[in-house]
């Protein structure tokens, strides 16, 4: 079911504003668990820079072969969706997608799956941990999903979504 709140695609068209980060803000406050104030996409950025920067969160290792911590947290701060200007390739796009879907998994303490827009894509599962993907199942109740289309480089674009 797409989400009440937030029922239009979420493109890289829109300035300073993030679709992945704007979809996972979305699905936050229908989040019955957290408790708080409305966040932006913004202030989510800035709260996972923050995490990073503490190292409260752990930057993902094989991320490191298309772009460093430091300089991941330097771009993001200057602009949320830096890499669309970045990016040689739509794999390249994916890979850096997947770094801030990797991160934000394990800020928010949340499994998120992106279920693909297309026909014949492969659903995508970002865990917090390491035992959350062992068990998935646990995870299942605590799981944020976006539907998207992420194969199309600057043209990817996502949902806020709910399961049933």
């Amino acid at each position: 079911m797409i989400s009440q709140t937030l029922p239009d695609v979420k493109g890289y068209f829109v300035r300073n504003k993030n679709p992945i980060l704007e979809c996972l803000v979305d699905q936050m406050d229908h989040d019955e668990q957290r408790s708080g104030g409305k966040l932006t996409g913004l202030a989510l950025r800035d709260e996972i820079i923050h995490a990073l920067t503490q190292n409260t969160i752990e930057w993902p290792q094989q991320s490191n072969k298309i772009i460093t911590k430091e300089e991941w947290i330097r771009l993001m701060k200057k602009h949320p969706f830096f890499y669309v200007q970045q990016s040689l390739s739509a794999q390249e796009f994916e890979d850096h997608e997947a770094v801030l879907l990797d991160l934000a998994s394990k800020y928010l303490k949340r499994r998120i799956t992106l279920i693909p827009f297309l026909e014949g894509g492969q659903e995508q599962t970002f865990f917090p941990n390491d035992f959350d993907a062992r068990n998935s199942e646990a995870s299942k109740a605590s799981s944020y999903h976006l539907l998207c289309c992420n194969k199309a480089g600057s043209e990817n674009f996502f949902i806020s979504i709910f399961r049933k």
